[in-house]
This record gives structure tokens, sequence and C-alpha cells, in this order.
């Protein structure tokens, strides 16, 4: 199950975001999950994941295989890639054969498509099972991005990142000025200890150590609304929940 990251601006906080639902998703549910960032951008896993033992590993493109947890956290450390508007083909093919390896090695691919339209985000948008579309909660650019009302293929989430339950420009305004159905909206509050968690490679471990006790130094609304918005991604994916677990619906098995 591919799932896809995107955000129009950069400076998002995106990718950590990506990284706490993932450590959500593997650490509290047990998830086998695999991390990976577009070729549009430079690798910054390893600053929001910090370092662990290498796995398998990509001659053709040098990507490596980080184990953050065994059996299930890990994320490709790659190396770096300049921007472009335009892509050659085997550089999409290239992503699309690692996306596809990432999705037979864990139940779940998460890919870090970047910031800004681009001819490679927009490929690996088309093809995700699932998008998670970030978004800001500053009027200028919640105006500007829906006016353009960007589409995707498959299902899809917005996700607010440092999100500020006071602003005017909140969840219930955000549901009905732009008609987002509450299941097709997240959002993961500001925390400047997650954030500090973050930028030194720690946020896994920061995430684990508040799931198992979510009331512990004011964490819990930061925590609630991390596992809420876990939850939509993952059912928008089409698991479903049981017993505090999920499992994925219909006929395929989950790859373990």
């Amino acid at each position: 199950m591919n799932i896809a990251f995107w955000s129009e601006e950069a400076g998002s906080g995106m990718t950590s975001s990506m990284a706490a639902v993932a450590s959500i998703c593997s650490d509290v549910w047990n998830i086998k999950t695999v991390l990976l960032q577009s070729r549009n951008q430079k690798g910054d896993l390893y600053q929001k994941l910090g370092a662990g033992s290498f796995g398998w590993h990509d001659r053709i493109t040098a990507d490596r295989l980080v184990t953050v947890r065994k059996g299930r956290l890990y994320y490709l450390m790659q190396p770096d890639y300049a921007k472009q508007q335009q892509y050659p083909e085997f550089f999409k093919k290239s992503m699309q054969r690692l996306i596809q390896r990432a999705e037979q090695f864990a139940e779940l691919a998460f890919t870090d498509c970047g910031s800004g339209e681009d001819a490679l985000s927009a490929d690996i948008l088309s093809r995700a099972d699932v998008s998670v579309i970030n978004i800001s909660q500053g009027r200028r650019h919640l105006e500007q991005f829906f006016q353009k009302r960007h589409a995707c293929s498959g299902r899809g989430v917005y996700l607010v990142n440092q999100y500020h339950q006071e602003s005017v420009y909140n969840k219930q305004y955000l549901n009905r000025q732009y008609r987002i159905p509450k299941e097709a909206l997240a959002v993961i509050p500001g925390s400047q200890f997650f954030r500090y968690a973050s930028d030194n490679g720690k946020a896994e471990r920061f995430v684990l150590k508040y799931a198992r006790c979510m009331k512990m130094d004011g964490q819990s609304y930061f925590m609630q609304e991390l596992v809420h918005a876990a939850d939509l991604i993952l059912n928008s994916a089409g698991f479903e929940k049981g017993s505090d677990q999920w499992t994925k619906r219909g006929p395929e098995a989950c790859r373990m």
C-alpha cells in the first residue's frame, strides 16, 4: 500500500509529520512500515529518525534501507538530487521501482513527494493508493490552494501541520468553508517538544514515549490528534480497526 505525502509549499513540516504518523502505525499498531523520499529533494529522513543499522542496498540508485525499529519501521537513505520541473523517463521508473520494492517489503510504504509542483511529484501522486495533502492555516494560502483544488487519483486526506486550535481558520472552519468531510481532514498540532525531537533525529522515539503515557508533559492533545490523523489515513487506505489493531480489508492478505 503506497501512501504519498505532498505539500504545495516548502517548510510545512510534512516530513516530520510523515515520520510521526508512520511511528504510530509501526510502534502502536505493529504495522510494518517503510519510508522513502522522492528524487526531487534532499533526503532528510536521517535528520528526523536518526541512524540505525543498514539492510538491503540498491546498487542502481545507491539507496540503503535503515532500520529504525526492527520488524516495524524502516527508511531508505538516498543520495541528494536537485529539484527539476522535468525528469527523464528513467528517473520516474527508478522511483516507481523503489516504491514497488518498498511495498513488497512492508505493509505500508510512505513516500515523501516534497513540496511544489513538478513532474515527478505528479507522477507519484497519480499512482498512490492514498494521497496525504499537507496544507497550512494561513488564509491567503488556503484561498489560493482551494481555488485550484488539487486533484489526486485514489483516495485522499488533507493534513494540517503545526495546527493551532485557537485560529479562526481551525478544523471546523475548514470543514464548513471548503466542504471537506470530517473523515478527510486531519490535524497535527504544533508542538515545540516534538519539533525539537524531530530536528534531532528522535521523532520516532518521541512518539513511542508519549504513546505509552499520553498525559506526560502536556502532550496529550498532540498525541490524540496524531493518532486520529493516522486513523483517518489508514481508513482511507482500506484498513479496518478491531481490538485496537488495524487489518487490511478485502481479499488481500497483509504482507509480514
